[in-house]
């Protein structure tokens, strides 16, 4: 009896022990099953492309970034996206995002400027989609204006795992206020729980009406997409009358710095930047970006055999889908291996969690500027100097509207590495002026340097960044000061909550500042704020 007992003892343990491997070996196999973040691979989502009346479901699809090979569905299934509304129900989404930590997908619903728009949740190993948030009907403290007139098809998930969309005002009438016509807007992710209307949309402010097109209403199109630092990059291909036929043209890649995207709620303009234009694909329709961890740049795309953009479903011409590739700046070659894998879909946007240190690291053109005696100091340090033709020096009064202000001939055309300064005395009677550097080829492509702008009667300049960033417990700044004049030194979380202040009295001259004492801070992004006067400069720095 004693021994009997013991024996089936010894089988529960084994029963038990298989048990527990089993289950062992199925979560790891769901966990082989979730996203890569590896580099191997970004993911796009296929839409109906007959425009269909029937509930049409979307797919979700990997993409080898090497070869450009389709992998299998994601979850094993479809995904039904739809949105009923005015004219509607509209079906699919035109934006993707993948979250880094937790690895869920993430969609808007598309179309119409009449309803309102969903943020949807996909679960990757099951398909599951859960509505996290709807823009509201009426303004809040989150929302200070209605986003119900905006067609949202640009999404990312920054590497902080908080979710970002540009929207566009989809009419193209000229009444509209050109200077809102692209929001940016935040919305949380949910961390591991989501749940129904968990996340929390919030309008960060409208993107600098200029820079991003001279008729920025009619942008139907793009991507956003961030590097490790959580500068977000803007591909954007504009929507034209051209000779009496609708064209997309005008593909340019536009930067927003990480300390330009606001924290908190408002309807104030967001600075950007040109990186470069995109020539090559001026005839057809970008619609999402992605980056591999070397930086490199991946554009999905519709090249059209006739008219494109709105049409009457019978007489739309023909296309193709198309992934490209871009390893420096103004640049793109197709990936060969590329095919649509579902006939009566085309491929959208795509996504990726892979968050470059660099991004088209090719191409190097660093700008710094300063006040100097009431002149702007200027300083360029390239990488390409042996390939360039000439340089142009860009100055603007709003940060938008620049014109060359002096062409600077390459010195030194066997080196590569090359360091330029120009100092422009003709700054007139304006305090703050922008300046930029055009690097222009032979070929005629052309790349842009960082926007730096100098305040010509500011007493607080920024001698450096502040470093280290990523900080653990502390980080360091160099402050030069006009006059003796008190520094306050606030310090911001992300969701605006100020976490550190410090007044300081600063010295006529160089001021070496340490903050110490932060070891205690969650990990994530910060706003560093450094106040003389009235006079504000931001910085974003990430805690480790």
């Amino acid at each position: 009896m004693k021994t009997l007992t013991a024996f089936r003892r010894k089988v529960l343990i084994l029963m038990a022990a298989f048990g527990l491997m089993g289950s062992a070996l199925k979560q790891n196999a769901l966990m082989a099953q979730l996203p890569d973040c590896t580099g191997t691979f970004m993911y796009g989502i296929w839409n109906d492309s007959i425009r269909s009346t029937n509930n049409v479901p979307s797919e979700i699809r990997s993409i080898n970034f090497t070869t450009g090979a389709v992998g299998g569905l994601v979850g094993g299934t479809t995904i039904l996206i739809s949105k009923s509304g005015s004219g509607g129900p509209y079906y699919g989404s035109a934006g993707l995002g993948l979250d880094p930590i937790f690895k869920n997908f993430f969609v808007m619903t598309q179309m119409s400027s009449a309803i309102q728009k969903d943020i949807i949740a996909i679960n990757p190993l099951t398909g599951g989609t859960t509505v996290i948030a709807t823009t509201p009907t009426l303004t809040n403290a989150n929302v200070p204006d209605l986003l119900t007139n905006y067609h949202f098809v640009k999404l990312a998930i920054s590497p902080g795992g908080i979710g970002y969309a540009i929207g566009v005002q989809r009419d193209t009438v000229t009444s509209f206020n050109s200077a809102k016509c692209n929001p940016l807007i935040s919305f949380t992710t949910c961390g591991a729980t989501v749940l129904a209307g968990c996340s929390t949309i919030k309008l960060l402010g409208y993107l600098s009406n200029s820079v991003v097109q001279t008729k920025n209403w009619n942008l139907f199109n793009g991507d956003i997409a961030f590097d490790n630092a959580g500068n977000l990059y803007f591909l954007t291909v504009g929507f034209h009358d051209v000779n009496g036929n609708g064209r997309y043209c005008d593909a340019r890649l536009l930067r927003i710095a990480a300390a330009n995207i606001p924290l908190v709620p408002g309807t104030g303009s967001i600075p950007l930047s040109v990186v470069a234009d995109y020539n090559g694909l001026d005839s057809t329709v970008v619609n999402g970006i992605a980056f591999n961890t070397l930086g490199q740049l991946f554009f999905s795309t519709r090249l059209f055999s006739g008219q494109q953009g709105p049409c009457p479903g019978a007489t739309c011409p023909t296309f193709t889908n198309n992934i490209f590739r871009s390893t420096t700046p103004g640049t793109v070659a197709p990936l060969a291996g590329f095919t649509n894998p579902t006939a009566g879909k085309s491929i959208s946007d795509l996504a990726s969690c892979n968050f470059p240190l660099g991004v088209l690291a090719d191409i190097k053109m660093q700008l710094s500027g300063w006040n100097e005696s009431g002149s702007a100091k200027l300083k360029w340090e390239v990488n390409l100097n042996n390939q360039v033709m000439h340089y142009e020096l860009q100055a603007s009064e709003d940060g938008s509207n620049f014109e060359t202000v002096a062409r600077v001939n390459v010195t030194d055309a066997t080196s590569a590495m090359a360091t330029y300064s120009y100092t422009d005395n003709k700054v007139g009677t304006r305090n703050i002026r922008y300046y930029r550097v055009r690097e222009v080829l032979p070929t005629g492509s052309s790349y842009y340097s960082n926007v730096v702008k100098i305040n010509l009667g500011s007493k607080l300049t920024l001698l450096s960044k502040p470093s280290p960033n990523p900080f653990f417990g502390k980080f360091d700044l160099r402050l030069e000061l006009k006059s003796a004049s008190p520094i306050a030194i606030r310090l911001r979380n992300q969701g605006g909550s100020l976490v550190y202040q410090r007044n300081i009295s600063g010295n006529t001259g160089e001021n070496r500042i340490s903050i110490n004492g932060l070891d205690g801070l969650s990990r994530g992004v910060y706003m560093v704020e450094i106040t003389v006067d009235e006079e504000i400069i931001r910085e974003k720095l990430i805690k480790q």
